[in-house]
């Protein structure tokens, strides 16, 4: 993930319309993104080989490569990178194929400008989520990360990874109470690893 810069996250617009590109740019810096315009698919490729973004929004039909091109470089290139689909020309066989290359989401034109606000706000919490995800891993050593790794992908999982994070910071001993084999003994090395308290001695 690249941002964010400043509290923003860097979203990438590509759309050859002037117009439409204010527009979209507008609004992405309302939603607190930092928008960066390519008006064609060449500046846009460009920029997702760089690295330089956190999520992309393209139109379809572009100077190529098109806006389908776009999600197959995207979808090889940071496969959770989200990815949302403007166009005036949906049809059944471009949804299914825009899903199939790891699309987020379909806008179809014409559009509101609410509907553009509430896709940008569920963009932002994604990312948001991945970034408190990766901070919490940032303080784990490497047998811990192993052990996180299915965990953001479970939707339970990623509430009790929220969880530790909170209950870390506090000053207080812990009971932790479940099954054997519910995995009591690694949620009590990661609310240490996580906690203020991590470089002293680990006592389950």
């Amino acid at each position: 993930m690249n941002g964010p810069m400043n509290g923003r996250y860097t979203l990438l617009i590509a759309e050859d319309d002037r117009r439409m590109a204010a527009l979209l740019g507008e609004l992405a810096e309302s939603a607190g993104f930092s928008p960066l315009i390519a008006a064609d698919g060449s500046a846009a490729a460009t920029a997702l080989e760089r690295g330089e973004v956190d999520a992309l929004l393209t139109d379809l039909r572009l100077p190529p490569p098109d806006g389908l091109a776009l999600l197959r470089q995207a979808r090889h290139r940071v496969p959770d990178l989200p990815a949302v689909l403007i166009t005036g020309h949906a049809t059944l066989s471009v949804a299914v194929d825009a899903f199939r290359g790891g699309l987020f989401d379909l806008i179809v034109k014409p559009f509101e400008t609410a509907e553009v606000n509430t896709l940008l706000g569920r963009i932002r919490g994604v990312l948001d989520h991945r970034r408190r995800v990766e901070s919490l891993r940032a303080q784990l050593d490497w047998s811990d990360r192993e052990a996180l790794v299915p965990l953001d992908r479970i939707p339970a999982s990623r509430q009790t990874l929220a969880l530790i994070k909170q209950v870390a910071a506090l000053d207080v001993p812990m009971l932790l109470n479940g099954e054997t084999g519910t995995g009591k003994s690694v949620t009590a090395r990661l609310i240490h690893r996580a906690s203020p308290r991590r470089d002293g001695p680990f006592s389950p």
